[in-house]
């Protein structure tokens, strides 16, 4: 009879479990790194890239990237690894690690970043010749006509392009206006990129040119969607090119220009799983101060059944512009600028203003003396230290003689200044609350701010109908008492069991995170969730959807799931 291995640390557990999963499957690839950082930190990377490596697709500079992107945390954690392991065979009373010396652990590391160094070497070498030849091209290039094929297509005038050969071509640049790379539209629309040339963090600029005196950037991901937004409002418009590179241009941009508002004018992909470009944009509405995000708004476009005019026709404000006009356009932009992405009560759409007075900052902001934070009273979710409060407004001070006065200083003392404990979800109470110990606490929920329906609520409601049948009304009365009564907990929740896929719940669940922006918490991994000791993934939420559960699934999460649907 085996004995049970003796893990003297979960480190060599996780080691273990490792060897069983398929590293291949890029989502579990993913998410292994995910659980591995939350869990070690960079620790692990040496691990997970030591099994990666046995893949027949791995590449080594895409491993380093996607380590360094993956973020600790968000409902991924060891027990995601170890549930896919359980399915591939892993048993731990059966399996026994080989154990490995001090001097060969030493002389793996060693071997690795001496591998690294190379590998960033050549990266480093490969980018600076493909930078030479993207200059090259770009000085070669000659203006591009208005009748371009692709041009025409997109309905656009071709602010900041030329065109090679018969391509269109967009400089990408750093904030330096250095060009890194640049990419190259066939006139059937075909994209490509410079081959070796960087474009995380670098962008095409297609408005006006960005100075320390710019007061408003809006960044997009596609030029020609760029095209159409410089052509409704003007200003300075840049392309990112893609959803993950909004994240990387708008940190330069924020660094560079720091009194600059940022306003994301997201993809709206309701048509894929996941929704990538709203999902990108409004990751950077909450994590950076002073953005805005705007999406396209149709007055027509098709249910989400409709694949082919989803995908290709009604995504970003290109399309909007080429459905609805340009008018329309301008007026969803000049609306966003009103209300950031998440409507509520507030009317500011920066948290830290650079400049304000003493009364300004005691009438707008509280200090939490739980960490010595500050919040926006009106959008108390993205609190900083007061050392960072203290230098984002260091532009706001009184001369006393020849001593500057920091408002910031001055407030701290004031003895008007608003102090809190902490910060707590309370959906239904005031601003100033208590957080469930009794502490004193500011309320990061606020109320929905509904106005009159612009759009018709019938394609909503028959398919409702289609999904639920007999319990529809019974499903509406639960989505009200959640926006009625959003600080009670309703009796129950929604388990929908389909017997065939394309039925159209994801195109109900899109609708439902647009109801409620920033309180519904999508794609929740619930077998990662139940295994986990932690609900990080639902903090500050009203609604959850969870991924597909499929019958047969995992023995340890089918018996937790029906616990917590029939818990009294």
């Amino acid at each position: 009879m085996n004995a049970r291995p003796n893990f003297n640390d979960e480190f060599s557990k996780a080691r273990a479990a490792l060897a069983y999963l398929d590293l291949a499957d890029r989502d579990i690839w993913v998410k292994a790194a995910m659980a591995l950082k939350s869990e070690f930190g960079d620790s692990a990377k040496e691990m997970w890239l030591e099994a990666s490596a046995n893949c027949s697709n791995f590449k080594q500079s895409s491993a380093e990237s996607t380590w360094k992107s993956v973020k600790a945390g968000g409902g991924v954690s060891l027990g995601t690894l170890y549930h896919f392991a359980k399915q591939n065979g892993f048993d731990i009373a059966s399996f026994h690690p080989p154990v490995i010396s001090s001097a060969e652990i030493h002389a793996r590391r060693r071997q690795r970043e001496e591998a690294d160094a190379r590998a960033n070497e050549q990266r480093q070498l490969t980018a600076e010749a493909a930078a030479r030849q993207a200059q090259r091209d770009w000085d070669s290039s000659e203006p591009i006509s208005a009748n371009h094929p692709y041009v025409v297509k997109k309905g656009i005038k071709p602010f900041g392009a030329r065109q090679y050969d018969v391509d269109v071509i967009l400089a990408i640049k750093d904030v330096d206006g250095t060009i890194h790379s640049h990419q190259r539209i066939a006139p059937s629309g075909d994209k490509r990129y410079l081959a070796g040339g960087t474009k995380t963090g670098h962008f095409v600029n297609v408005g006006n040119e960005i100075t320390i005196a710019t007061d408003e950037i809006l960044i997009a991901e596609g030029w020609a969607t760029c095209a159409s937004i410089f052509e409704a409002v003007g200003g300075c418009v840049v392309a990112a090119l893609d959803a993950p590179n909004l994240g990387p241009v708008v940190k330069v941009l924020r660094s560079r220009y720091p009194q600059a508002k940022i306003v994301l004018c997201g993809d709206d992909d309701y048509g894929t799983e996941g929704n990538p470009g709203f999902t990108a944009a409004e990751k950077i509405w909450r994590s950076v101060n002073n953005v805005t995000m705007c999406m396209p708004e149709f007055s027509n476009r098709p249910d989400v059944s409709n694949e082919t005019l989803v995908h290709k026709s009604f995504v970003d404000f290109n399309d909007l512009a080429r459905a609805d006009g340009i008018e329309q356009v301008r007026l969803c932009l000049n609306r966003e600028y009103v209300c950031p992405a998440e409507t509520t009560e507030s009317n500011d759409d920066a948290p830290i203003a650079a400049v304000m007075s003493v009364e300004e900052m005691i009438q707008n902001f509280v200090f939490i003396g739980d960490g010595s934070f500050v919040a926006n009273i009106n959008k108390p979710n993205k609190p900083v230290s007061f050392s960072n409060f203290r230098q984002l407004t260091a532009a706001s001070y009184t001369m006393k003689g020849k001593k500057q006065l920091l408002h910031a200083d001055e407030w701290l003392k004031h003895e008007q200044r608003r102090t809190v404990m902490t910060l707590t979800f309370r959906p239904g109470h005031s601003i100033f609350t208590e957080d469930p110990h009794g502490n004193t606490a500011v309320n990061t929920w606020r109320p929905i701010t509904r106005g009159p329906a612009t759009v018709h609520v019938t394609p909503f409601l028959e398919h409702v109908k289609y999904l639920f049948g007999e319990y529809a009304d019974k499903f509406l009365d639960w989505l009200a008492h959640i926006e009625q009564k959003p600080g009670e907990l309703p009796h129950y929740g929604w388990l929908h069991i389909a017997r065939e896929t394309g039925t159209g719940r994801n195109w109900i669940a899109s609708v439902l995170s647009r109801l409620w922006k920033g309180y519904f918490a999508a794609n929740v991994d619930l077998g990662a969730l139940l295994e986990s000791q932690f609900n990080g993934a639902l903090a500050g939420k009203l609604m959850a959807q969870v991924d597909e559960i499929r019958e047969g699934g995992s023995d340890s999460v089918g018996p937790k799931f029906k616990c917590r649907v029939s818990a009294k």
